[in-house]
Order: structure tokens, then C-alpha cells, then sequence
């Protein structure tokens, strides 16, 4: 799991700070890869969560690289795949 929390530089003006995770779901058969945003003061409370497009593991996760920014989060790869996930889609309690 990877973990990353919202920089004090940063400020979304709703709810902050937040952080993000990155957490492999392993089944029997299959895994999957999710991201989960949660405010940091409550990571049970009301979370989002986000389909990661790639599998994971314990390895390569820790590849991953999470920008906060003030629209939002990227997450890049080392294979050169960026995914971008909006300050809207995670802010503010939804």
C-alpha cells in the first residue's frame, strides 16, 4: 500500500487535509488496484475511491509517484501512464 498525504502548501479550502491511498485488493483469483482520497483526520469516514487502470503489486506500487496540486492529484508511473484525479471529485464531503 501506498500512502500520500495532502502538503500544508496545498490548501482545497474544503474539509482539508486529505490523503490518498493506493491499495491492491488481492482475491483468490484476481487482485485489483483502487485509490482511495479520505479526509486525514477521518480515512473511515467518508472516503472516494477511483479504479486504478493497472494491476499492482507490493513491488511496483512503490513506483508510483502521487503530485498534489492545486487542482487536484496526479499519479504517474514509471511506464510513463499519468492518471489525474480532480480536487471536485473527492472535495467537499461528497
Amino acid at each position: 500500500m501506498l500512502e500520500s498525504c495532502q502538503p500544508e502548501d496545498i490548501d482545497y479550502q474544503s474539509w482539508d487535509p486529505y490523503c490518498l491511498w493506493i491499495k491492491i485488493d488481492q482475491k483468490t483469483l484476481s487482485s485489483k488496484t483502487i485509490v482511495v482520497i479520505a479526509k486525514k483526520e477521518d480515512p473511515d469516514g467518508v472516503f472516494h475511491v477511483f479504479d486504478y487502470p493497472y494491476s499492482l503489486n507490493e513491488k511496483n506500487v512503490s513506483e508510483i509517484s502521487v503530485v498534489w496540486k492545486k487542482d487536484g492529484v496526479e499519479i504517474s508511473s514509471k511506464n510513463g501512464f499519468s492518471m489525474i484525479i480532480p480536487k471536485n471529485s473527492f472535495i467537499g464531503g461528497r
